[in-house]
């Protein structure tokens, strides 16, 4: 039995990371798709203190989407998921 969890624990951790890496990279294409509304939003609602709106605005859809692929392909998951939590308080 322990031998088939073990052979089992990188398949689930896979699928556990593309589940969350899909609701976040959707995310942030919805994002890319109304550039408009999104720049309102840091313009209006998310005031970042240290970024103009634009920039703050720019990362945080680099965060949507890089952070994302980054979790999925096993390449620096903590980093990823910092990054997933910083858009999240942000958001």
């Amino acid at each position: 039995m322990a031998v088939t969890l073990d052979v089992l624990h990188p398949l689930l951790s896979l699928l556990v990371r593309m589940y969350v890496a899909q609701a976040f990279f959707l995310s942030g294409v919805t994002k890319l798709r109304n550039w408009d509304t999104r720049l309102a939003l840091f313009q209006d609602a998310y005031h970042v203190p240290v970024l103009p709106p634009a920039w703050a605005a720019l990362l945080g859809t680099w965060g949507d989407i890089g952070s994302p692929a980054l979790l999925v392909l096993g390449l620096g998951g903590r980093l990823a998921a910092l990054g997933l939590s910083v858009v999240n308080v942000v958001a």
